[in-house]
């Protein structure tokens, strides 16, 4: 969805003559345009994909409660906002044209709400000017006492994601509890379910300050007036000063928690005292994951695991059972599979493993040759974003070297209203070096720094079949999940990441 979102919504704020530098004024201006931009899309999914329009329609208000577009457009200049309204409707007729050019309506629709929620749209982020003065209150609602039925954050997803679309709209505004632990995040606060091992997928967003509650259980009152998604945006929100009267509700919570992953030095042991080589039946990879299954009949598939030597068996399937599975042989290098839910329960039905292919080791010793890249990009041409770049460089004589490459910019958008900013840094065996400059108002600003020796980026190496050692020239060690993907070796999975030959 990223090159529709980038080409669409560039096209969008490309109408709105907006003034020209970094002030509350412009970055207030830049959400309400935004918003009326998307506004724009919703008009397009009516007319051509009136199949997606109720998804879209309620993926963008969770948007706009998300980013509090009520009320900054209260705090902005209504002659601004006619003059950006007035732009998208006199454009409106050739930007549906450009959504329609994107692809088939119902496909482009369907991806909007992924796109509403990636992070080039949170307006928090991009423009906190607009929010300086149109900020949530500081302090909570006074407390409430009541009598009715509380529930944990995770039944409270359950009880609207359950039953009919009409069923779980008859539940909304009514008054409801909620128990959960008052945290911070960002400059947000939110009403969570986390008992160190187990997390609620939802989130609640009370819509002001939990300072003197943080870090402890609480209950809110209020009521909800959209089905949630991962957040419930709780309005006219309180805190229940008295929740000795409430009733907790009846049903489990446990379909509706998600297991934390645990951190990686609880599932490995000491270098090569993990898995055997005999022990192993396969390494599975996808060109984005991969999979060791081992002779007893069970798969493991935890995305950043160490090498299968390093492994602690007997720790990772009591700490993390849901990247457990079974497996079997369907004959001719095919695998059937049947997977664990969060709670380590394995499914009925064996599945066949499409999509990936056995993989062999790296020969021991240091036998790697040849130099290995990834690039990524993050964010879009409208909204700005970040280019790297990371190249390893191996040679037969031991040793290795490594390039870090990232490049960001404030995007077209900013550009529109007069503001240019980029940010370069190079990461070498010399270093760092990084370069830096805004402009805007008539006024430019540039830096430069480096510091560093380069040690973190050069040292030398050793394999041991799955398993890539590191030994940096600054003392540091690491031992990394590690194959070479296709016969040539020209290609190689590298700490949970996939790079090709660097040409």
């Amino acid at each position: 969805m990223q090159h529709v979102r980038a080409g669409l919504v560039a096209a969008l704020f490309a109408t709105a003559a907006m003034a020209s530098g970094p002030d509350a004024t412009t970055a207030r201006a830049s959400v309400v345009a935004t918003d009326l931009a998307n506004q724009s899309t919703v008009v397009f999914c009516d007319e051509r994909a009136p199949g997606q329009v109720a998804k879209v329609r309620a993926a963008w208000t969770e948007w706009r409660q998300r980013n509090d577009v009520e009320a900054v457009t209260r705090r902005t200049d209504p002659a601004w906002i006619e003059k950006v309204r007035q732009s998208v409707v006199s454009n409106e007729s050739a930007l549906h044209a450009k959504m329609a050019e994107r692809g088939a309506p119902d496909v482009v629709c369907a991806a909007l709400p992924a796109a509403w929620r990636e992070a080039g749209m949170d307006m928090r982020a991009r423009y906190p000017l607009a929010y300086a003065e149109a900020a949530s209150p500081s302090t909570a609602p006074q407390g409430v006492s009541a009598s009715g039925t509380v529930f944990t954050v995770a039944q409270l997803q359950r009880h609207y994601a359950t039953g009919s679309l009409d069923e779980r709209r008859s539940r909304l505004r009514a008054p409801l509890f909620v128990k959960g632990t008052a945290v911070k995040r960002g400059d947000r606060w939110f009403l969570v379910q986390d008992d160190g091992t187990w997390v609620a997928r939802l989130s609640i967003a009370p819509g002001f300050s939990l300072a003197a509650h943080e870090g402890r259980e609480i209950v809110l009152a209020g009521t909800l007036n959209e089905l949630p998604s991962t957040v419930a945006f709780l309005q006219d929100g309180r805190v229940v000063a008295d929740p000795s009267r409430l009733v907790a509700a009846t049903g489990s919570d446990a379909d509706w928690l998600v297991r934390k992953g645990v951190p990686l030095d609880r599932v490995r042991t000491k270098p090569g005292g993990g898995v055997g080589s005999g022990d192993i039946e396969a390494v599975l990879f996808s060109g984005k994951a991969a999979m060791l299954l081992l002779d007893d009949g069970w798969l493991y598939d935890r995305p950043g695991a160490p090498p299968p030597s390093d492994l602690d068996v007997k720790a990772s399937r009591d700490l993390e059972p849901q990247y457990w599975h079974r497996w079997k042989s369907a004959g001719g290098g095919k695998y059937l599979v049947r997977r664990a839910d969060a709670r380590g329960r394995l499914s009925e039905d064996w599945k066949p493993v499409t999509g990936m292919w056995r993989v062999k080791p790296w020969p021991d010793g240091p036998s790697i040759e040849g130099g290995f890249a990834k690039s990524d990009f993050y964010g879009s041409i409208a909204t700005g974003g970040t280019y790297t770049k990371q190249v390893w460089f191996f040679k037969r004589d031991g040793r290795f070297s490594s390039l870090g490459f990232s490049q960001s910019g404030a995007g077209s958008m900013a550009a529109m209203n007069g503001f240019t900013a980029g940010q370069t840094t190079v990461r070498d065996t010399k270093g760092s070096q990084t370069s830096g400059f805004a402009s805007g108002g008539g006024v430019t600003v540039s830096n430069q720094r480096a510091g560093g020796d380069g040690a973190g980026n050069r040292g030398t190496y050793t394999v041991d079949r799955y398993a890539l050692e590191l030994h940096f020239d600054n003392g540091q060690v690491a031992r990394v999940f590690s194959f070479p993907w296709d016969d040539k070796r020209t290609s190689a999975w590298i700490n949970d990441a996939a790079y090709l030959e660097d040409k």
